[in-house]
């Protein structure tokens, strides 16, 4: 495939997938709810970032009732409970911390190969936990991480009842449950597919950038390189395309979300304008993930360098190592794409 018809695709603007009016009212309410609730106190900081753990929850409709809705909300809001129950344990292992959380990243990866809900699920375990590193510089890192799971329980409790309330059918994540009875047969099955490399190249190439991302925040301590996890942790995906548009789109997305997100936040914006825009912005994810990858991976990365670290002051320092950070991510799941492509053609 020429440079042409693959640049032509990254920019393409799709109409196929339809998104209705539920979705992007879930989007902007999960956000604004806590971001307004906070106002109200004066702590419009924790709002912003209660609104950080709303981010993995989109898209999360209602199908059935009652019982079927709660039953979506805990299987939803578990893999972020997990996560923030394992960053306060890793947190108590003090030297071994880092060493901790990429065990656990890679744990996670493994275990995700089972089942595509169980894929769903440990995906967004390792996104709260990149997010929760993402705090971990704030005062008090542990309420911090419970802030962002108190956001995600708040966004899928919205969704879901959005959903029912106008009818919602949309597609939804398969909800991350495995059968015990069928356990035996689904690691029989996985052994099998070792020698496929989407079974063994994503828990390779998460840990490995999470393991890099650990080893420069020891190295350069006094700089903010967690973002490079909370960078993988968004554009690692487990099958490697091998005309990858999609990676593409999230790497030009990624960094220039970051560009403009370092420009906005470098003129010090008011409370009440920085909130406005994560409520905006977190509308429009929605209907910019259906319509192009790399429109939604701009928009979501402004959203979280906004948000995380809200409760601390934002220096240009902070905003460089941020931006340089998020290339270093991105250069490193291109790397890691690019290993298990040219193994694989081996």
């Amino acid at each position: 495939m020429g440079p042409k018809p693959h640049l032509l695709q990254v920019l393409h603007w799709s109409r196929e997938r339809h998104v209705g009016i539920a979705n992007i009212l879930a989007a902007a309410i999960a956000v604004a709810g806590p971001v307004l609730l906070a106002a109200s106190l004066g702590r419009v900081r924790i709002g912003l970032l209660a609104a950080v753990g709303t981010f993995g929850m989109s898209e999360l409709m209602s199908r059935g009732g009652f019982r079927s809705c709660t039953n979506q909300l805990l299987r939803a809001t578990a893999p972020a409970a997990c996560a923030g129950v394992a960053f306060g344990a890793a947190l108590l292992c003090r030297n071994v911390a880092n060493t901790v959380i990429v065990l656990l990243v890679v744990v996670a990866a493994l275990a995700g190969g089972l089942s595509r809900s169980l894929a769903v699920a440990t995906a967004r375990f390792t996104i709260f936990l990149a997010y929760a590193l993402g705090v971990a510089e704030a005062r008090a890192p542990l309420a911090s991480v419970a802030i962002l799971m108190a956001g995600a329980a708040w966004a899928a409790l919205v969704n879901l009842s959005i959903g029912a309330a106008l009818g919602s059918r949309a597609e939804s994540d398969p909800q991350p449950a495995v059968a015990i009875a069928g356990l035996r047969a689904r690691m029989t099955r996985w052994t099998r597919r070792f020698r496929d490399s989407s079974v063994w190249s994503y828990p390779l190439r998460i840990g490995v950038g999470f393991a890099i991302a650990a080893l420069c925040r020891w190295r350069w301590p006094d700089h903010h390189y967690h973002w490079i996890a909370v960078t993988l942790a968004i554009l690692t995906q487990r099958h490697v395309d091998r005309f990858p548009v999609k990676t593409t789109q999230r790497m030009l997305g990624t960094c220039v979300g970051a560009a403009a997100a370092t420009l906005f936040v470098a003129y010090r914006p008011p409370l009440w304008l920085l909130s406005s825009c994560v409520v905006l912005l977190a509308g429009a994810r929605p209907l910019l993930k259906a319509r192009n990858y790399m429109a939604y991976a701009a928009a979501m990365i402004p959203l979280i360098m906004l948000v995380v670290g809200a409760g601390q002051p934002v220096m240009g320092g902070v905003l460089w190592d941020r931006l340089v950070a998020t290339v270093i991510g991105s250069g490193l799941v291109l790397l890691g794409n690019t290993l298990t492509l040219a193994f694989a053609t081996a």
